[in-house]
């Protein structure tokens, strides 16, 4: 009777584990870690617990697109998956290099996955579903504090997100980095 019982938990335990080797290896092993650079607006960027952001990679330009012509590109949020390449500056920041509507995977070792929400201007407008992030009290009161102390010294606000960005494309954050200071999440 235990014997059956024994085997069952071993089998259980082995199959948990080739689970968790298959999540780990496709969906959340990183391929790159990027530090992004943002544009926000202090006064607005933080409500309650939550923190908005919008990135310096959120406005590309149609030359950027190299597999196709603007027009392919559909707005909205179906059938218009972007690529986006990115080429590292000298200020430490990550930038868009080339933009891509299939993914590059034999061009590129990384990319960063998102969707066009809109075309103006000769611009894409494009997402990466990492535009907000809710942090927990204390860390989103000590991010509100130097915001506000930043504002009344009247001195630069340089906001970075350092993401991850697996092997599909998509990026999860890390690190937000205020004019120096990383707040771990």
């Amino acid at each position: 009777m235990k014997k059956p019982i024994a085997i069952f938990l071993l089998v259980l335990l082995i199959a948990a584990l080739i689970v968790f080797t298959l999540v780990w290896f496709f969906e959340i092993r990183p391929a790159a870690t990027v530090l992004l650079k943002t544009n926000i607006n202090p006064q607005l960027a933080i409500r309650g617990n939550r923190l908005a952001l919008d990135y310096e990679i959120s406005q590309l330009d149609f030359s950027l697109l190299k597999d196709g012509y603007s027009d392919d590109i559909k707005t909205g949020w179906s059938q218009n998956d972007l690529y986006i390449t990115l080429s590292h500056d000298a200020d430490g920041y990550w930038s868009a290099r080339t933009i891509y509507r299939k993914p590059p995977r034999f061009h590129e070792k990384f990319f960063l996955w998102g969707r066009c929400n809109s075309k103006f201007n000769k611009k894409f407008y494009v997402r990466y579903n990492i535009e907000s992030i809710t942090l927990d009290k204390t860390k989103a009161a000590g991010l509100q504090k130097q915001l506000k102390a930043v504002q009344q010294e009247k001195t630069e606000l340089v906001i970075g997100i350092e993401a991850q960005i697996n092997w599909q494309g998509k990026a999860r954050i890390k690190k937000i980095i205020v004019n120096g200071t990383p707040y771990v999440l």
